[in-house]
């Protein structure tokens, strides 16, 4: 699998998909730095973790899964 970025006409919006399958969801434009910081940061932090996504849709709430 290639990794993509697309918009998601649903409410996850931007979604980055990595080559091994696991997400990132960005959701709209708003404060878009931030969520890149804050999905960097956990990644740097977290290098091992098994993941299916990472939504960072809400900046004062990381939801990741599985838990």
């Amino acid at each position: 699998m290639k990794p993509e970025v697309r918009i998601d006409r649903t409410a996850t919006g931007l979604l980055l998909r990595s080559g091994s399958g696991w997400e990132i969801r960005f959701g709209g434009p708003e404060e878009l730095d931030r969520k890149l910081d804050l999905a960097r940061s956990f990644l740097r932090d977290n290098p091992t973790r098994r993941l299916d996504y990472l939504d960072v849709r809400s900046p004062e709430r990381i939801v990741f899964s599985p838990q």
